[in-house]
């Protein structure tokens, strides 16, 4: 009974905290942060929810209805590199959007952001199965506190961390290095990349 209970909180927190649903929440958050504009706040958020929560999820819905995903977990490593090519093409599409409406750069670099870390994560996918949910969860957070400055953050975030890394390991999606290499791979490379566009 237990651990039926366990399992269902562990796929709970791991279906909310999916990469999409994180990427979107620190988007409406910071277009509200550095847009003084309903309309534009509007349009971000609009824009954003098409192309980076639900043509995703809508993509990777089918891809399990179709078989060629093995389940929700995606756990066969060779099964992601297409959606995750998928991914790219969707957050391009909405950072090529957000261009033409000329938002703020800030915003548009947290997408260039995305979709490098997108390419690199690939490239570490062939070789090794490395967290994905970690990295979806780690990455917006950093960039989110370097542009809010709120110190509750921090604390918050590393407590839904670890809840996170233990869902994921309790489901026996990943391993403990997998997940602990997700989360340098998304604080790590975020922040690189930002003293690169940005001179953080």
């Amino acid at each position: 009974m237990l651990n039926k209970r366990l399992n269902l909180i562990a796929r709970t927190i791991s279906t909310i905290f999916i990469p999409p649903v994180n990427l979107f929440a620190v988007i409406v958050y910071i277009a509200f942060l550095l847009e003084n504009n309903i309309g534009k706040q509007t349009s971000i958020i609009v824009i954003s929810f098409v192309f980076t929560l639900f043509a995703p999820i809508l993509y990777f819905i089918l891809m399990l209805k179709q078989k060629k995903i093995v389940n929700k977990d995606a756990t066969n490593k060779e099964e992601r590199t297409i959606p995750y090519l998928f991914g790219i093409l969707f957050l391009s599409l909405g950072l090529l959007a957000l261009y033409l409406i000329q938002i703020n750069q800030i915003l548009l670099v947290f997408f260039i952001i995305q979709i490098v870390n997108s390419f690199l994560l690939i490239a570490v996918n062939y070789f090794w199965k490395i967290s994905a949910h970690m990295i979806g969860f780690s990455s917006p957070v950093v960039f989110l506190f370097f542009f809010s400055g709120n110190q509750v953050i921090i604390p918050i975030s590393l407590v839904l961390l670890i809840i996170l890394g233990w869902s994921r390991y309790y489901l026996k999606c990943h391993s403990f290095s997998q997940i602990l290499a997700g989360v340098i791979f998304g604080f790590g490379l975020t922040l690189l990349q930002l003293f690169i566009f940005l001179g953080k």
